[in-house]
């Protein structure tokens, strides 16, 4: 019973973190790394499918939390692991950028805005893929953004809450990172990291509940 409702109540996390726009033509698609293939497939895509002109791939991957370790072997960023799953999907290498050495969200926006400006590129729309629990991404970058901010398109593979684990990265997981995000969403503008959001009743009294379940491994001290 208590998994279940678990589970009930992460939804409603999941569908508060969860930010899609439709499809638009962009500049530049920022490609944050994670530790999920399907990402980088999703990134490849959308580059074939003509919705940027380039990507930058960014990450060099985290170590604050065991739980969400790396599914590869070799001793590279995840930036770099998935510009070589593009590449191996047919992205040509001249449309792709690797920032990695970003450990956090902040630094995925920042780092990649200058890498972005030593490149010449000054992008007046961005697309943002990331995993479906990406709200805090466009909040940070509404922030760390420097000067003009540009159009900003959120994108998301389409799969729901219950497809959504993988080998491991298990339902337990999932549940554990979906509070984690929302308390940055609470603190981290607080702490003037990304900008303000509304976080309706419903949604922090699931969260409060999933504190008592124990879910906590995500979360900041």
């Amino acid at each position: 019973m208590k998994k279940k409702k678990s589970i009930a109540l992460a939804k409603v996390l999941w569908s508060f973190l969860k930010r899609k726009d439709l499809p638009e033509k962009c500049d530049i698609l920022l490609a944050p790394g994670f530790i999920d293939f399907r990402l980088a497939k999703y990134d490849a895509q959308l580059i074939l499918d003509g919705w940027a002109r380039k990507v930058i791939f960014s990450g060099k991957g985290t170590s604050q939390n065991d739980i969400l370790s790396r599914p590869w072997a070799e001793d590279i960023s995840e930036a770099r692991k998935f510009a070589e799953i593009a590449v191996s999907l047919g992205v040509p290498k001249e449309k792709i950028l690797i920032e990695e050495d970003s450990t956090n969200t902040g630094e995925n926006i920042v780092f990649s805005q200058r890498m972005l400006e030593s490149e010449g590129i000054i992008p007046k729309k961005i697309m943002i893929a990331q995993a479906p629990f990406n709200l805090r991404f466009y909040l940070t970058l509404m922030k760390q953004w420097v000067g003009e901010k540009p159009g900003i398109i959120m994108a998301c593979p389409s799969i729901n809450f219950e497809e959504y684990p993988f080998k491991g990265f298990s339902m337990d997981i999932l549940i554990n990172v979906l509070v984690g995000d929302v308390q940055r969403v609470i603190i981290f503008s607080e702490m003037g990291y990304q900008i303000p959001w509304d976080i309706p009743r419903d949604v922090l009294e699931a969260y409060e509940e999933l504190i008592k379940y124990g879910y906590t491994k995500r979360m900041m001290s």
